[in-house]
């Protein structure tokens, strides 16, 4: 039989996870094709990685949260 190790004692140790999402719409209605290829266009410079990261940034600064890591991707 294996004896089971003693118990660790955590200090300082906070097992609470929190975590802050949001959600941006921008909803267009486009009649053509090159109404539609512009909106592309202007979705892809308003909402891309960059400009989301930085969001998150000043949201987290405004409401004192630290910002462990950051995972992007432009799609």
């Amino acid at each position: 039989m294996v004896k089971p190790l003693p118990r660790l004692r955590l200090q300082g140790f906070n097992n609470l996870t929190k975590a802050l999402s949001f959600n941006i719409y921008d909803v267009c209605y486009a009649r053509t094709e090159e109404e539609r290829q512009r909106y592309i266009e202007y979705i892809d410079e308003e909402y891309n990685a960059d400009r989301l990261t930085q969001i998150l940034t000043d949201v987290a600064e405004i409401i004192g949260a630290n910002i462990l890591n950051v995972a992007r991707q432009d799609y």
